[in-house]
């Protein structure tokens, strides 16, 4: 069933709180736990916990879910030991990292004392987006479009060619889509590079991330250029 909605997406980090903190094991408890991020900039992991005795190891463990088997990370945050502590973890996504938008993310986090105790968090999902647009969205359970310019209109056309280019691809090459595709569409090529990691080439009208495990196409297509824009959908689904 399609979906049209407005993702409303804050300007400035996300900032989202799980619904672990509050646990407790032996003498741990979890005060609060959260991240937030700016895209392309970086993406902050936040922990607040206490104990009866001293906490003397706190472990972040994070993975980016794609469509190959995912690889768990593990990072010990610094922190000053003690019955009360704040561990904080930044993932500097300009030097450190690029991953386009709409990458999910899980984390969780593993609390020792010294009395032996642990603490192990309920993993939290969350979705990198680009909060630097506000996004309206068009879906099925095959693709999801984005775009924030250009009228609802405009987004419809490049929907249903999207879906079009799905239904064609699947037919003559007869395979079916696994992943629904999510399509991102930049309303010019500056901001589109903008979006993508650095080196990338200046000629770049859009890019297919499948091949590092993400079925996710961010494009360039301004309102003024729809014919193009069209052609350039049905191109790069073929990448996905």
């Amino acid at each position: 069933m399609r979906r049209f909605v407005v993702l409303c997406l804050a300007l400035t980090a996300l900032l989202v709180c799980v619904p672990t903190a509050g646990a407790q094991e032996g003498g741990i408890t979890i005060q609060d736990s959260g991240h937030e991020f700016n895209f392309r900039e970086r993406i902050v992991f936040h922990l607040d916990a206490s104990s009866d005795s001293e906490i003397n190891e706190v472990v972040l463990v994070y993975q980016m879910q794609t469509t190959r088997r995912p690889v768990a990370t593990e990072v010990y945050p610094e922190f000053t030991p003690g019955t009360t502590i704040h561990a904080e973890y930044e993932l500097d996504m300009r030097a450190q990292y690029y991953l386009p938008p709409g990458v999910e993310i899980s984390y969780h986090w593993r609390v020792r004392d010294a009395a032996g105790h642990e603490l192990e968090t309920e993993p939290t999902v969350f979705t990198y987006e680009d909060n630097t647009h506000e996004w309206k969205e068009l879906s099925n359970d095959r693709v999801a479009l984005y775009w924030y310019r250009g009228s609802d209109d405009f987004g419809q056309t490049l929907f249903d060619q999207a879906v079009e280019s799905l239904d064609n691809i699947e037919r003559d090459l007869g395979v079916t889509v696994k992943h629904r595709i999510k399509l991102y569409v930049y309303g010019t090529y500056d901001v589109l590079h903008a979006a993508l990691e650095e080196g990338a080439q200046e000629w770049t009208g859009g890019r297919s991330f499948s091949g590092a495990g993400y079925p996710i196409i961010l494009i360039g297509i301004a309102p003024d250029n729809l014919e193009w824009g069209l052609e350039a959908i049905a191109h790069e689904l073929t990448h996905a």
